[in-house]
């Protein structure tokens, strides 16, 4: 796309204000349709593109506007970035980038860079590729954002005003106006940012939630393991002492063992060496053996490679052979191709023979063809001659008659100019009769659609009365339905509030539900070896065949959680297994893993207990809810389980009846309350304040399955409650629906009442027609009678004319066909001698076609005999060359002979190295097998040895074993290697004293119950991560009300700034509005005053003479004068340094344009104006103008020139 830019300096302005940054020049290239590098030049003050439409004004305003950050592909009129791209043309290619260069004076310091000017650069390239610059340093898009920050210049401020911030004055929706105001006021970065604070809110209160579960999880689990890890470093004390002492004894033992193991090796030696010696000889024996079979295969090979030679020798011998039989057929085949060629050279001589007679006959007939073509051409010489004569004769008789028929021509053609003239009178005649007839059938008409129209009337006024009763009836009904709309409208906040409470329920219960899934999942809670089996099984790695925990696979009432979970106490951890074989697995992974300890329970050895007397005996008692076991739920492979552990615990409801019980079975069970206070078998009580909490294993899973219910209940509900906020919604749109649709109707009826009110306007117009029109036709109708009687006087001379011009007509015809007989005779005789003439041609074209085929006929007869004698040539070489391939092929059969009888003798001498080779081999198979069977006795012999000696290694294996095992013992439950331990080994004086201190550390242990020694480090993390988090609770917690903080202030600076700028920009605006429609008022409404920062803008304008009313039902050259009134206002508030205008001004008139552009002219001391415009007045009052226009190839151009240069010339 071309662009011809004319660039016409206009006289100077005298700028003197406060602006002091300004665009100084923009460059453009491969930007839409400018493709080529362009330079524009602008000055403080009005510049004016001008150009016609489709020329590319718009998109240097899109330039400008890309430059300064857009992001918006729509915003720029395409639909994706590459399409800012110039593209090409049928006569223009595509190009690869587009950069636009925006520089700013800086001289001000305006911005915080030590530069002068600032050059803000942009590039982008078509793989996607873009960069952006800044005097001519990369940088990032946020940069050139915040460099322009404040300055009223960037994609958010209003640098550049084209016909979308117009529409957006003048859209019905008062929301859209706001943003308007915002941007003025600065407040969209608040906006913004209050978006963004309320997003971390709600994330801040959601980790709040999360955090929150996971702290009463960890804080009821922190005092149990800080007694579990005390219990456990009492442990670890006896279990010190016991390893020393059992790893003494083990040391101790190993070392008799050793020493039983050095005597058995010390008899094996002995035996070894005789197994050795006779392994030698075996060896030797085996080596001989070995070496007579590779001579053996040696001959092997050696035999093979004579039987391939010899296989050789015959093939070549069958192969001469085959070549001389294949030489025999080729000298026969010679011999008859000889026989061939003589024949046709025979067949070729006598061709030639009968050709050279047949020339000699065709060379006469051709001598008498040129002697008859000679008389025929004097003949037809003479027959031409004669032919003249005549034809001279014959057109001197035409054209006389010719000069006679132009004679008639001229007479006819004035007597058909008198008749013409007597049928045009005719005509005339009758088309006054016709015309007379019509006028008065026309008048006749005319009264009666004068009685049409009339009824018409009456016909119109009354419809225009019907329309006012249904307008009527309409305006009550649409009433009626506003109302109803109102009361749906209510019930839907109120769903909307209900909907948004439950969603609120359903987001904290899901947010609960998956904290609580998490720590099931992370198997949090539970002891360390526990948790490492459990998750090593979950991976599906190791430890097959667990079935879960104890509190996994039983469900307990809520009412008797806490008892159960007091009763089984650390059980609740306990593995349970479907065999013996999985758990030992299972403690070996541990072991392997050093993953600590856990409590298997395997399915086929658990047994429970059968006694129940003593629980039989308190079944009836006060007090007594039952067996423990009995409140349990579960799978029945599981019941063996659950007896195992509950079978012998009873559940009283308080410590009272506790201890009343425990007397009556003389304290030999185990009996929980309700509460959790315990009283022991043996009559210890434990009791106090049990702290439960969401963390318990139990109460976790029993939560989790309550919070899933709750949560698809929640769900239904949601749903629920959002079919009928949907039903109310449609509900609620018909009624809108029915409305529009009789504000439709009303509409309609309006229009159609204006209609019918213009209608009835246009009869009484039509009235008055009738009647001039009636008047009209009576006057035309006596001027048609006056022209009737002339004609007729007219057209009876012209008859009388006519009859004289027809008697000299007949008087030349008479004599033209005289002369047409005398015409006739000549003819005759020019068409016999043409006749002639013609034969005579065809007679000599026949002969001179005759002597030409006689000549071709010759010529190719000699050609062919030149032909035949070279083909006798080519035969007579053919037979000399069979001739010598002869001579070769019985020289090469003597050869081929030679060379048999030469291989017949090498194939006799193979044959017998071959026998002899044969015989050898023979020998040397006789040796192997002596040598083979010597070996076998050999074998025979070290077999009685290797029996000796594998009875010592029993022996070895077994002491070997027996240490191997000690070493075990030492690796896996001591984890010491045998040279650690060899350090700490002591001498025992008394393995008795040993083993029974052995003994009293095992008891003490025993004592001490189920340890958890996983509970230490448990703790430490428990007790760091419960720290930790209430740690980060607090800071949450702090940030959350920071963050209602922020929001607060920011509302009450956006209020503050909203409510300042909006009345500044509305004493402005009505300011503006005055002085550019030459008076009248208008002002800006908030449409909702109690929530200023939610609030929409309604605009009302009373221009000169009219009423107050609202935009909408303004004119569209008063809306939009009014909307750039709101335009200037804003810029009137908050000055800018530059403004691009794209067509702003194009649907205000010429009076208005004026206004406009008067008033452009007392912003240029604040603001750098740069117009694109079709508008004359706009143009007038700039300072500099550029225009712009498009060449075939479809790139815009620009051509600079002076205004006083141009002057100049035109002057």
């Amino acid at each position: 796309m071309e662009l011809s830019t004319v660039n016409c300096q206009l006289p100077t302005v005298n700028l003197q204000g406060g602006n002091t940054l300004y665009l100084k020049r923009l460059e453009v290239q491969g930007f839409k349709s400018l493709a080529d590098k362009i330079e524009l030049q602008f000055n403080p003050g009005i510049t004016a593109v001008v150009g016609p439409n489709g020329s590319g004004k718009s998109n240097i305003a899109d330039a400008v506007r890309w430059v300064l950050g857009e992001q918006s592909v729509k915003s720029l009129r395409g639909a994706k970035m590459e399409d800012v791209i110039f593209s090409g043309s049928d006569r223009r290619k595509a190009v690869g980038m587009a950069e636009v260069a925006l520089t700013l004076d800086n001289s001000g310091s305006v911005f915080p860079l030590d530069y002068s000017e600032i050059t803000v650069a942009r590039r982008v390239y078509r793989n996607g590729e873009s960069e952006f610059l800044i005097n001519k340093s990369p940088c990032r898009l946020r940069d050139i954002h915040e460099l322009f920050m404040d300055t009223g210049i960037g994609r958010e401020g209003y640098s550049i005003i084209g016909q979308g911030k117009i529409d957006e004055i003048l859209s019905a929706k008062s929301e859209d106006r706001r943003t308007i105001i915002e941007e003025a006021a600065g407040i969209i970065k608040y906006k913004t940012r209050k978006l963004q604070a309320a997003k971390k809110l709600v994330d801040t209160e959601q980790n709040l939630v999360r955090i929150s579960d996971i702290i009463n999880e960890l804080e009821i689990r922190v005092e149990p393991l800080a007694e579990q890890s005390a219990k456990a470093r009492e442990y670890l004390g006896f279990r010190e002492e016991l390893v020393d002492l059992e790893v003494n004894l083990l040391v101790n033992q190993i070392a008799d063992q050793k020493q039983k193991l050095a005597e058995i090796n010390e008899k094996d030696e002995g035996l070894q060496r005789n197994l050795i010696e006779s392994e030698t000889m075996y060896r030797n024996l085996e080596s001989e053996a070995e070496e007579q079979k590779l001579q053996t295969n040696k001959l092997d090979e050696e035999i093979t490679n004579l039987q391939k030679e010899l296989y050789g020798v015959s093939g070549r011998i069958e192969k001469e052979e085959a070549q001389i039989m294949v030489a025999g057929e080729r000298l026969k085949d010679l011999e008859a191709q000889k026989e061939e060629v003589h024949q046709e050279i025979s067949e070729l001589q006598n061709k030639e023979t009968i050709e050279r007679t047949q020339h000699s006959d065709d060379e006469q007939a051709f001598t008498e063809v040129k002697e008859k073509i000679k008389a025929e051409e004097k003949r037809l010489a003479e027959i031409e001659q004669r032919l003249s004569d005549t034809e001279a004769k014959l057109l001197a008789e035409q054209k006389q008659i010719e000069e006679q028929k132009g004679e008639i021509i001229d007479l006819l053609n004035e007597m058909a100019g008198v008749k013409n003239s007597i049928n045009s009178g005719e005509i005339e005649k009758h088309n006054i009769l016709r015309r007379t007839a019509q006028l008065q059938a026309q008048i006749e008409a005319l009264d009666v659609e004068h009685t049409a129209v009339d009824n018409k009337e009456k016909e119109l006024r009354e419809r225009i009365g019907e329309s006012d009763y249904t307008i009527s009836k309409l305006t009550a009904d649409e009433k009626l339905l506003a109302e109803k709309r109102d009361n749906l409208d209510g019930q839907l906040k109120a769903l909307a509030g209900q909907l948004a409470e439950a969603r609120e329920l359903l987001r904290n219960k899901s947010s609960r539900l998956k904290a609580l899934q998490d720590l099931q999942d992370d198997y949090e809670g539970y002891h360390r070896g526990v948790k490492e089996v459990l998750i090593e099984s979950k991976k599906g790695n190791a430890c097959p065949g667990l079935c879960g925990v104890v509190a996994e696979v039983i469900r307990v009432p809520e009412k008797y959680e806490t008892a159960i979970e007091v009763a089984l106490g650390s059980a609740l951890q306990f593995i349970i297994t479907e065999n013996d074989i999985n758990a030992r697995d299972a403690i070996q992974f541990l072991k392997k893993n050093k993953a600590g300890r856990a409590t298997f329970l395997p399915l086929n050895s658990i047994k429970p207990s059968q006694k129940q007397d003593e629980i039989k005996k308190i079944a009836e008692n006060k007090g007594f809810l039952g067996r423990a076991a009995e409140f349990i739920s579960c799978a029945d492979k599981y019941s063996d389980v659950v007896e195992y552990l509950l079978g012998k615990v009873a559940i009283t409801e308080n410590i009272n009846h506790a201890i009343e019980l425990a007397r009556l079975t003389n304290h030999n069970i185990k009996i929980v309350t309700l509460d959790g206070d315990v009283v022991n078998p043996g009559g210890s009580i434990t009791g106090g304040v049990y702290q439960r909490g969401r963390a318990s294993l139990l109460g976790r899973i029993r939560e989790i399955e309550e919070a899933a219910a709750d949560s698809v209940r929640l769900e239904r509900e949601v749903k629920v409650l959002d079919n009928n906020m949907s039903k109310a919604q449609t509900d609620f749109n018909r009624y809108l629906t029915q409305i529009a649709g009789i504000q439709a109707q009303l509409q309609d009826l309006l229009i159609e009442k204006n209609s019918l009110q213009k209608d009835a306007d246009i009869v009484l117009q039509e009235k008055e027609r009738l009647s001039g029109t009636k008047k009209y036709m009576a006057e035309e109708l006596q001027n048609l009678n006056d022209q009737a009687a002339s004609s007729e006087t007219i057209t009876i001379s012209r008859k009388k004319n006519l009859k004289e011009l027809e008697l000299k007509d007949v008087e030349i015809r008479r004599s033209i066909e005289d002369r047409q007989g005398q015409l006739t005779g000549l003819e005759k005789e020019r068409s016999s001698l043409t006749d002639t003439a013609t034969q005579t041609k065809v007679s000599l074209a026949g002969l001179k076609q005759e002597e030409i085929n006689y000549t071709q006929i010759m010529n190719r007869v000699i050609e062919e005999i030149k032909e035949i004698k070279a083909q006798i040539q080519r035969k007579e070489k053919q037979v000399k060359d069979c001739h010598a391939q002869q001579e070769l092929m019985q020289t090469d059969i003597k050869q081929h002979e030679q060379e048999v009888r030469r291989l017949n003798q090498q194939k006799g001498s193979l044959e017998d190295t071959l026998n002899d080779m044969r015989n050898e081999k023979q020998s040397l198979a006789a040796g192997v097998a002596e040598k083979e069977s010597r070996a076998k006795t050999l074998t025979r012999e070290m077999g009685q040895v290797k029996e000796q000696l594998h009875a010592a290694d029993i022996k070895r294996a077994r002491f070997g074993f027996e240490v191997e095992n000690s070493l075990a013992k030492l690796a896996e439950e001591f984890e010491i290697t045998y040279e650690e331990a060899l350090l700490k080994k002591t001498e025992i004086k008394s393995k008795r004293e040993v083993s029974a201190r052995v003994k009293e550390l095992k008891e003490a242990i025993a004592v001490l119950g189920n340890v958890n020694i996983g509970s230490i480090e448990e703790y430490t993390r428990v007790k760091e991560r419960y720290d930790f988090l209430s740690g980060q609770y607090h800071d949450l917690d702090e940030a959350k009300k920071s963050l209602y903080k922020v929001i607060a202030e920011m509302d009450q600076i956006m209020m503050k700034k909203f409510r300042d700028t909006f009345n500044e920009i509305n004493s402005n605006f009505g300011l503006v509005f005055a002085k550019l429609f030459d008076g009248g008022k208008a002002e800006l409404i908030l449409t909702n005053t109690d929530n200023i920062l939610e609030s929409g803008i309604d605009i009302l304008a009373q221009p000169p003479g009219k009423k107050n009313q609202h935009l909408s039902l303004l004119s569209g050259g008063e809306r939009a004068l009014t909307a750039i009134s709101l335009l200037f206002a804003i810029l009137k508030t908050k000055p800018i340094p530059f403004c691009v205008l794209d067509e702003i001004e194009s649907s205000l008139d010429e009076a208005n344009v004026d206004r406009f552009a008067n008033y452009l002219k007392e912003y240029v001391l604040d603001t750098q104006f740069i117009v694109i415009t079709h508008q004359k007045g706009t143009m007038e009052a700039a300072n500099v103008l550029y225009g712009v226009t498009m060449d075939d190839s479809s790139v815009t151009k620009m051509v600079s020139m002076k205004l006083s240069d141009a002057m100049d010339k035109v002057s």
